[in-house]
């Protein structure tokens, strides 16, 4: 994605990476050399009083910086890592999560240089920084580099560690805390308990069967316990909280809870037409309910909140909008929505649409404190949806987001509630809309997590390898979203108006109907943006066609069902191919701020007369269909002293 004016945006994105920049400057310490002081006259009393002087100041000095050496190679200094700040806490509490003050100060110390850093009786004083040819180079930001063979770990926000390969980190210092002793394996299921003391992982594959989990003290790197695998069982969920593991099976309606601490089994629950695979269960931090699907209807699919000891239903969440895809008739009571153009029920009755949205949950979380649940649903379109602990539904809005691959750990929550993180994208609360998202290799293994309510953990486009923390720039954002609103000056966006223009090349059919099959979807697409199609606007978008042939392929009457060779008619047909670039200009001859490029081939399955035209329409008709997922950037404002929307992180 190209942001308009780089220059300016250039300096935005400088701005923001200051404030999680190291220190530019140290203090020193008020307590300097021993100093020497002249006496003159008093011939030999004064000498030797000159010497008794210096004597004890050199003394006093070689004792003040043994004790500094001491105090710095004490072993339990060395090892405790807990952060100055931190509180002791009773064995088993969970700590206070660190706020953003707490991020931004541990990264700040990560810049100080031993010695450099003023004690707590210390003054600082200020000191000058040197320049030119002579002066320090400026510390590397901290991180963790990885290799493709390790696993990265999170847990939820506020955890004060992490997991890559074997090795305990402490976040955001990036410290190595401990190696764990033993094995796993990094493609298996993996968690972190939310105080970050505890870790456990499984010795086989996600999917496998019999697999054997192991828990490990974050502390010390050791063993505590092992939760004895079942060779006839998969383990499809794994939920660790502070004081107990929590294991769903495929195709089993059994929970089963085992002691974190010791790995030994605590009981099983068996909750009939319950489902407790992967990404649709979520169990409170306390332990005390879990919620899942509840099939007992197969007419009727309802997400329910359980008493885990009794299996009782507490609360069943009211069931997600009505959606449909337009164009349809709108029965009574239903109203168009401008929400990826999509008709939605705001009644949400009972039935067909809970079946599909429940059946469809890939990801299921509760919030920090646990008065909220939010999950992914993917059916009738991706979409999330937020409760009350009460049933209440709170949210409810199609994901419009660049990755439209899904699972179990693509959901994770703000501490504030305010903001969830969707794969790479953050989905924000009061706006329903996607406003920070990072675009980053395919294939990348490594997620993205949260840290606070600032900051991200991940890989970055800008040093994919690698482990750091970014900051995310809240403000900057809420002012753009608050122009946005108020319909401020913009180059595009709610409110304005955009013209459309063609450059067709390989055209292997007619230009008019090619234009139109395009145009109407564009201005569909743009409708959900509140933007409007006109001639002779300053801001354009640009559809670049490119066609070419494929293969020439037989035409066959009737079903495929008929076995090989039934229903050959002798005619053959020849596939169509398609890519089209989109691009959004902001002036005639200015450079596009934002482009992206479909691609298409014609469907091999066509009712009706088959021709190389009605071939070459089902090409057109796929691309078409491809702007509905289009992450367009739905904000450029005209002044730079503002961000566009979504803020987009990817690779120079």
């Amino acid at each position: 994605m190209i942001i308009p004016d780089p220059a300016a945006f250039e300096q935005r994105r400088d701005r923001q990476r200051q404030r999680l920049g190291p220190a530019r400057g140290t203090s020193r310490s008020s307590a300097g050399p021993p100093k020497a002081l002249l006496f003159t006259g008093g011939g030999i009393v004064g000498l030797l009083l000159v010497g008794t002087i210096l004597f004890f100041a050199l003394r006093g000095g070689d004792r003040t910086e043994d004790s500094t050496a001491s105090t710095e190679s004490t072993p339990e200094s060395a090892s405790d890592p807990s952060p100055p700040s931190t509180a002791p806490t009773a064995p088993g509490s969970r700590p206070a999560a660190p706020s953003s003050s707490d991020t931004r100060r541990l990264l700040d110390e990560q810049f100080f240089s031993p010695g450099a850093k003023p004690t707590d009786s210390d003054t600082p004083t200020p000191t000058s920084t040197p320049s030119g040819p002579d002066a320090a180079p400026e510390p590397a930001v901290p991180k963790i580099a990885l290799d493709s063979r390790q696993a990265a770990t999170y847990g939820p926000a506020g955890c004060p560690v992490m997991v890559a390969g074997d090795t305990v980190w402490e976040i955001p210092a990036m410290k190595p805390r401990c190696q764990l002793q033993g094995e796993y394996e990094s493609r298996s299921l993996r968690a972190l308990s939310p105080d970050g003391r505890l870790f456990v992982a499984g010795d086989k594959s996600k999917g496998l069967s019999g697999s054997e989990f192991t828990i490990w003290d974050t502390q010390s790197g050791q063993p505590r316990g092992t939760i004895s695998g079942n060779a006839s069982r998969t383990v499809e969920r794994l939920i660790l909280t502070t004081n107990h593991a929590f294991l769903g099976f495929r195709s089993q309606e059994q929970l089963s809870i085992y002691n974190a601490q010791t790995g030994s089994p605590d009981r099983v629950i068996d909750l009939p037409q319950r489902s407790f695979d992967a990404g649709r269960v979520a169990v409170t931090k306390d332990g005390f309910h879990v919620v899942t699907t509840d099939d007992t209807d197969r007419s009727n699919t309802k997400l329910a909140l359980l008493k885990i000891a009794s299996g009782e239903t507490v609360v069943t969440m009211r069931s997600p909008k009505t959606m449909a895809q337009r164009p349809v008739d709108l029965p009574p009571g239903m109203v168009l929505v401008d929400r990826g153009g999509w008709i939605v029920d705001d009644a949400g009755p009972p039935g067909a649409a809970a079946q599909k949205a429940f059946s469809s949950i890939e990801a299921l979380r509760f919030s920090a404190d646990d008065s909220e649940l939010a999950c992914i649903a993917t059916q009738p379109r991706p979409r999330l949806i937020c409760w009350s602990r009460d049933g209440k539904r709170l949210v409810d809005e199609p994901l419009l987001t660049t990755n439209r691959s899904y699972h179990e750990e693509s959901l994770r929550w703000f501490p504030s509630g305010n903001a969830w993180l969707v794969g790479d994208d953050i989905f924000d609360r009061d706006s329903g809309r996607i406003v920070y998202s990072v675009r980053r290799r395919l294939g990348t293994a490594t997620p993205l997590a949260v840290l606070d309510d600032d900051h991200l953990i991940g890989t970055f486009p800008d040093d994919p390898d690698s482990v750091t923390v970014t900051e995310i720039p809240w403000d900057d954002i809420r002012a753009s979203l608050a122009k946005m609103q108020a319909k401020a000056p913009a180059r595009f966006g709610p409110g304005n108006k955009v013209s459309l223009t063609f450059e067709l090349s390989g055209l292997r059919g007619g230009q008019s109907d090619t234009v139109k099959i395009l145009a109407d979807a564009m201005k569909r697409r743009l409708e959900r943006e509140e933007v409007e199609v006109e001639k002779g606007r300053e801001t354009v978008v640009r559809l670049k066609l490119s066609e070419s042939a494929g293969e020439t392929l037989p035409v066959r009457e009737g079903s495929s069902a008929r076995g090989p060779g039934s229903g050959m008619t002798g005619r053959t047909v020849t596939e169509a191919k398609g890519s089209l670039t989109i691009e959004l200009v902001v002036s005639a001859a200015g450079e596009p701020v934002w482009s992206h490029t479909l691609s298409a081939v014609s469907s091999r399955s066509i009712r009706g007369d088959v021709t190389n035209a009605s071939v070459r329409v089902t090409m057109l008709q796929s691309l078409a269909r491809q702007f509905d997922g289009l992450a367009f950037p739905y904000f450029i404002p005209r002044s730079d002293d503002a961000l566009a929307l979504p803020v987009v992180v990817e690779a120079e």
